[in-house]
Protein backbone atom coordinates (compact mmCIF):
# COMPACT_ATOMS: atom_id res chain seq x y z
CA UNK A 1 0.00 0.00 0.00
CA UNK A 2 1.33 3.47 -0.88
CA UNK A 3 2.32 5.42 1.95
CA UNK A 4 0.13 8.73 0.39
CA UNK A 5 -2.62 6.03 0.46
CA UNK A 6 -2.35 5.15 4.03
CA UNK A 7 -2.24 8.62 4.87
CA UNK A 8 -5.45 9.57 3.12
CA UNK A 9 -6.97 7.05 5.06
CA UNK A 10 -5.72 8.21 8.25
CA UNK A 11 -6.72 11.50 7.23
CA UNK A 12 -10.49 11.20 6.45
CA UNK A 13 -10.45 8.82 9.61
CA UNK A 14 -9.73 11.28 11.59
CA UNK A 15 -11.14 13.90 9.85
CA UNK A 16 -14.37 12.78 9.37
CA UNK A 17 -14.28 11.45 13.45
CA UNK A 18 -13.66 15.01 14.30
CA UNK A 19 -16.37 16.59 12.79
CA UNK A 20 -18.75 14.21 13.91
CA UNK A 21 -17.51 14.97 17.61
CA UNK A 22 -17.67 18.93 16.77
CA UNK A 23 -21.54 18.95 15.32
CA UNK A 24 -22.76 17.77 18.54
CA UNK A 25 -25.10 20.13 19.96
CA UNK A 26 -23.90 21.95 23.01
CA UNK A 27 -25.00 21.13 26.23
CA UNK A 28 -26.51 23.82 29.00
CA UNK A 29 -26.34 23.75 32.87
CA UNK A 30 -27.43 20.10 34.05
CA UNK A 31 -30.43 20.35 36.04
CA UNK A 32 -31.52 17.91 39.07
CA UNK A 33 -34.19 15.16 38.27
CA UNK A 34 -33.42 13.13 41.60
CA UNK A 35 -30.82 11.14 43.19
CA UNK A 36 -28.14 10.67 40.92
CA UNK A 37 -30.09 11.87 37.64
CA UNK A 38 -29.66 14.74 35.79
CA UNK A 39 -30.57 16.38 32.92
CA UNK A 40 -29.97 19.60 30.31
CA UNK A 41 -32.81 21.40 28.00
CA UNK A 42 -32.01 23.59 25.06
CA UNK A 43 -33.77 25.25 22.84
CA UNK A 44 -34.43 23.12 19.35
CA UNK A 45 -36.17 25.18 16.64
CA UNK A 46 -35.37 22.28 13.77
CA UNK A 47 -37.48 20.72 10.95
CA UNK A 48 -36.13 17.89 10.83
CA UNK A 49 -35.15 15.04 13.07
CA UNK A 50 -31.74 14.83 14.42
CA UNK A 51 -29.26 12.05 12.82
CA UNK A 52 -30.94 8.52 12.51
CA UNK A 53 -26.86 7.71 12.47
CA UNK A 54 -26.55 8.39 16.13
CA UNK A 55 -29.50 6.43 17.18
CA UNK A 56 -32.53 9.44 16.80
CA UNK A 57 -35.59 8.16 15.76
CA UNK A 58 -36.08 8.98 11.89
CA UNK A 59 -39.49 7.78 10.89
CA UNK A 60 -40.57 9.00 7.42
CA UNK A 61 -44.25 8.15 6.55
CA UNK A 62 -47.13 8.94 4.02
CA UNK A 63 -49.95 9.99 5.65
CA UNK A 64 -52.50 12.65 6.12
CA UNK A 65 -51.53 14.83 9.36
CA UNK A 66 -52.53 13.07 12.75
CA UNK A 67 -53.05 10.04 14.46
CA UNK A 68 -51.28 6.89 12.42
CA UNK A 69 -51.28 4.15 15.29
CA UNK A 70 -51.26 3.06 18.78
CA UNK A 71 -48.61 1.15 18.11
CA UNK A 72 -46.40 -0.79 18.97
CA UNK A 73 -43.55 0.67 16.50
CA UNK A 74 -40.54 -0.25 17.10
CA UNK A 75 -37.70 1.86 15.96
CA UNK A 76 -34.03 2.42 16.81
CA UNK A 77 -34.39 -0.17 19.41
CA UNK A 78 -37.42 1.51 20.86
CA UNK A 79 -40.67 0.28 21.13
CA UNK A 80 -43.69 2.65 21.26
CA UNK A 81 -47.05 2.02 22.30
CA UNK A 82 -49.70 4.62 22.89
CA UNK A 83 -52.20 3.55 26.07
CA UNK A 84 -55.87 5.62 26.49
CA UNK A 85 -56.25 9.08 26.21
CA UNK A 86 -58.19 11.21 23.82
CA UNK A 87 -57.57 14.54 22.08
CA UNK A 88 -59.60 17.37 22.90
CA UNK A 89 -59.75 18.42 18.99
CA UNK A 90 -61.64 16.36 15.93
CA UNK A 91 -61.58 13.85 15.17
CA UNK A 92 -60.66 12.26 18.72
CA UNK A 93 -57.31 9.93 18.80
CA UNK A 94 -55.96 8.05 21.00
CA UNK A 95 -52.39 8.14 22.38
CA UNK A 96 -49.88 6.68 19.37
CA UNK A 97 -48.01 7.45 16.74
CA UNK A 98 -48.71 10.79 14.90
CA UNK A 99 -47.23 12.77 11.79
CA UNK A 100 -47.71 17.17 10.93
CA UNK A 101 -50.04 18.53 13.01
CA UNK A 102 -53.46 19.47 13.59
CA UNK A 103 -55.18 22.26 16.04
CA UNK A 104 -56.08 20.64 19.30
CA UNK A 105 -54.50 17.38 17.94
CA UNK A 106 -50.96 16.75 18.07
CA UNK A 107 -48.47 19.20 16.64
CA UNK A 108 -45.21 18.05 15.26
CA UNK A 109 -42.10 19.13 17.51
CA UNK A 110 -40.48 19.21 13.90
CA UNK A 111 -41.90 23.00 12.61
CA UNK A 112 -43.32 22.69 9.14
CA UNK A 113 -42.33 18.98 8.75
CA UNK A 114 -45.46 17.09 7.32
CA UNK A 115 -43.57 13.60 6.73
CA UNK A 116 -41.43 12.33 9.69
CA UNK A 117 -43.56 10.72 12.43
CA UNK A 118 -43.33 11.43 16.41
CA UNK A 119 -45.21 10.11 19.56
CA UNK A 120 -47.98 11.83 21.52
CA UNK A 121 -49.75 11.40 24.63
CA UNK A 122 -53.72 12.28 24.71
CA UNK A 123 -55.06 14.28 27.73
CA UNK A 124 -55.66 10.68 30.15
CA UNK A 125 -53.34 9.04 28.33
CA UNK A 126 -49.65 7.90 27.95
CA UNK A 127 -46.56 6.28 25.40
CA UNK A 128 -44.83 3.10 27.01
CA UNK A 129 -41.30 2.95 25.60
CA UNK A 130 -39.09 -0.43 26.14
CA UNK A 131 -35.57 0.06 25.09
CA UNK A 132 -33.46 -3.15 24.01
CA UNK A 133 -30.43 -1.62 25.88
CA UNK A 134 -31.02 0.25 29.15
CA UNK A 135 -29.98 4.11 29.47
CA UNK A 136 -27.64 5.38 31.93
CA UNK A 137 -24.58 7.51 32.94
CA UNK A 138 -22.73 6.64 30.26
CA UNK A 139 -25.29 5.82 27.76
CA UNK A 140 -27.49 8.80 28.15
CA UNK A 141 -30.87 9.34 27.25
CA UNK A 142 -32.42 12.05 24.98
CA UNK A 143 -35.53 13.15 23.49
CA UNK A 144 -37.09 16.38 21.72
CA UNK A 145 -39.68 17.55 24.22
CA UNK A 146 -42.26 19.22 22.11
CA UNK A 147 -43.97 22.37 23.16
CA UNK A 148 -43.42 22.49 26.68
CA UNK A 149 -46.58 22.51 29.01
CA UNK A 150 -45.25 23.71 32.08
CA UNK A 151 -49.03 23.30 34.23
CA UNK A 152 -49.35 21.04 36.79
CA UNK A 153 -49.69 16.92 35.28
CA UNK A 154 -48.76 18.81 31.75
CA UNK A 155 -45.98 16.51 30.07
CA UNK A 156 -45.20 14.11 32.62
CA UNK A 157 -41.62 12.17 31.35
CA UNK A 158 -41.00 9.19 34.28
CA UNK A 159 -38.99 6.19 33.62
CA UNK A 160 -40.36 4.26 37.38
CA UNK A 161 -37.18 5.75 39.02
CA UNK A 162 -37.49 9.25 38.36
CA UNK A 163 -39.58 11.50 36.51
CA UNK A 164 -39.61 14.99 34.87
CA UNK A 165 -42.56 17.49 34.22
CA UNK A 166 -42.92 20.12 31.72
CA UNK A 167 -42.27 22.43 34.24
CA UNK A 168 -38.79 21.62 34.85
CA UNK A 169 -38.33 21.34 31.55
CA UNK A 170 -39.33 24.90 30.73
CA UNK A 171 -37.26 26.37 33.54
CA UNK A 172 -34.03 25.18 32.36
CA UNK A 173 -34.72 25.31 28.86
CA UNK A 174 -33.22 28.85 28.49
CA UNK A 175 -34.80 31.14 25.64
CA UNK A 176 -38.67 28.85 25.60
CA UNK A 177 -41.80 29.64 25.50
CA UNK A 178 -44.36 28.02 27.23
CA UNK A 179 -46.80 25.82 25.02
CA UNK A 180 -44.72 26.97 22.00
CA UNK A 181 -41.73 25.88 22.50
CA UNK A 182 -40.17 22.54 21.76
CA UNK A 183 -36.66 21.59 23.86
CA UNK A 184 -33.87 19.20 23.46
CA UNK A 185 -33.51 16.89 26.63
CA UNK A 186 -30.24 14.50 26.99
CA UNK A 187 -30.99 12.82 30.41
CA UNK A 188 -28.18 11.54 32.42
CA UNK A 189 -28.59 8.91 35.45
CA UNK A 190 -26.23 6.61 37.71
CA UNK A 191 -29.53 4.01 38.18
CA UNK A 192 -29.78 2.16 34.42
CA UNK A 193 -33.31 2.46 32.91
CA UNK A 194 -34.95 0.51 29.94
CA UNK A 195 -38.70 1.65 30.21
CA UNK A 196 -40.41 4.92 30.60
CA UNK A 197 -43.34 6.54 29.26
CA UNK A 198 -44.78 10.19 28.52
CA UNK A 199 -48.00 11.17 29.84
CA UNK A 200 -50.27 14.13 29.83
CA UNK A 201 -53.13 15.13 32.53
CA UNK A 202 -56.81 14.28 31.72
CA UNK A 203 -58.91 17.61 30.90
CA UNK A 204 -55.77 18.97 28.85
CA UNK A 205 -56.45 20.89 25.49
CA UNK A 206 -53.29 19.51 24.21
CA UNK A 207 -51.16 16.52 23.99
CA UNK A 208 -48.06 15.87 25.14
CA UNK A 209 -45.32 14.92 21.60
CA UNK A 210 -41.71 13.94 21.58
CA UNK A 211 -39.46 12.37 19.46
CA UNK A 212 -36.67 9.89 20.94
CA UNK A 213 -32.87 8.98 20.79
CA UNK A 214 -32.99 5.28 21.17
CA UNK A 215 -29.87 3.14 21.08
CA UNK A 216 -27.15 4.80 19.58
CA UNK A 217 -25.41 2.25 17.23
CA UNK A 218 -21.45 1.51 17.35
CA UNK A 219 -20.53 5.07 16.36
CA UNK A 220 -19.50 5.66 13.23
CA UNK A 221 -16.65 7.63 15.05
CA UNK A 222 -15.22 4.72 16.67
CA UNK A 223 -14.89 2.89 13.36
CA UNK A 224 -13.20 5.81 11.65
CA UNK A 225 -10.45 6.34 14.02
CA UNK A 226 -10.20 2.47 13.83
CA UNK A 227 -9.51 3.05 10.46
CA UNK A 228 -6.88 6.04 11.04
CA UNK A 229 -5.19 3.75 13.70
CA UNK A 230 -4.77 1.09 11.60
CA UNK A 231 -3.63 2.96 8.81
CA UNK A 232 -0.94 4.60 11.09
CA UNK A 233 0.21 1.31 11.94
CA UNK A 234 0.91 0.13 8.52
CA UNK A 235 2.51 3.48 8.04
CA UNK A 236 4.92 2.40 10.92
CA UNK A 237 5.28 -1.18 9.24
CA UNK A 238 6.00 0.21 6.45
CA UNK A 239 8.63 3.12 7.70
CA UNK A 240 10.21 -0.09 9.71
CA UNK A 241 11.00 -2.40 6.62
CA UNK A 242 12.41 0.44 4.35
CA UNK A 243 14.69 1.58 7.48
Amino acid sequence: MRLERIFGIAAIGFGIAAGGFVAMPQTASAAACGVGCTFTATLFTGSEPLSSAVGWQDIDVAHAPGFITSGPVTNQGLTATGVGGVSTGAPGSPSGEYVGSLANVAGSPFAGNTDDAYFAAQPGGQVNVTSTSPFSSSNPFALIWGSVDPQTGRNVFSSGVFSISGADVLAACAGATASVSSCLVSISTTTPFSSFSISDAAGSTSAFEASFRGNVPEPASLALFGTALAGLGLLRRRRRKSA
